[in-house]
């Protein structure tokens, strides 16, 4: 057991950078901070933990004794004219009218806390989500089906060891519309088109991605 916990201590790496976006997650709804507190704690510290652990269920259980009262998962996913609604979490509405977008079905209770976490990793905007799991559960489909639901347009970009980052931002290439040798044009990658463009960005199999850039 203590060779365990030493394992979990050093593997768990807490900054300020940490604490100041639970706090700024706690913020985003400060009329119900409790519920803010507990979410707040799966997002930045939980779901990062390995599930396998022991630990993680310690820490889960002491947080749901601090709390007055259990939290309760939302059935149901509402959309208005300009927001995605799920619970206490809502995402701004696109523009993208997609006719498949009821192929998948958001129904089954692990989907349903799936969306939950996704929806509220989305509340402290402008920052990256790292999803994990094991290949073939549905990852990549389920942040397709929300962007889907949510009216968003997506770029999917599948990484692998050979990808470089001139694969995604772009690079000079050889203009060949002005016709004259030695001339050269700007081409953006799909990173960079998918940013300008205002677009969810997938990056799948970033396991396989060795770059600097990503380190």
């Amino acid at each position: 057991m203590r060779k365990e916990k030493l394992k979990f201590l050093f593997s768990i790496l807490t900054t300020v950078r940490d604490i100041l976006s639970w706090i700024s997650f706690i913020n985003l709804n400060s009329n119900n901070w409790e519920y803010s507190y507990e979410h707040g704690a799966y997002l930045v510290f939980i779901d990062a933990i390995d599930s396998s652990s022991s630990f993680k269920q310690l820490i889960i259980d002491f947080l749901i004794n601090q709390q007055k009262q259990k939290s309760i998962l939302i059935e149901t996913i509402n959309i208005n004219s300009n927001d995605l609604i799920f619970g206490s979490y809502s995402i701004p509405r696109g523009t993208i009218h997609y006719n498949n977008k009821e192929e998948y079905s958001f129904k089954a209770p692990t989907t349903l806390a799936n969306v939950q976490r996704l929806l509220r990793a989305m509340q402290l905007i402008n920052k990256p989500i790292l999803i994990e799991g094991n290949p073939g559960v549905g990852k990549t489909s389920l942040v397709i089906a929300l962007a889907k639901l949510a009216g968003h347009s997506y770029i999917r970009i599948n990484l692998s060891e050979q990808t470089d980052i001139s694969d995604l931002f772009g690079s000079d290439l050889p203009d060949v519309e002005c016709g004259q040798p030695g001339k050269f044009k700007w081409h953006d990658g799909p990173l960079l088109t998918a940013i300008k463009n205002n677009q969810w960005i997938i990056l799948d199999e970033v396991r396989h991605y060795r770059s600097k850039f990503m380190r």
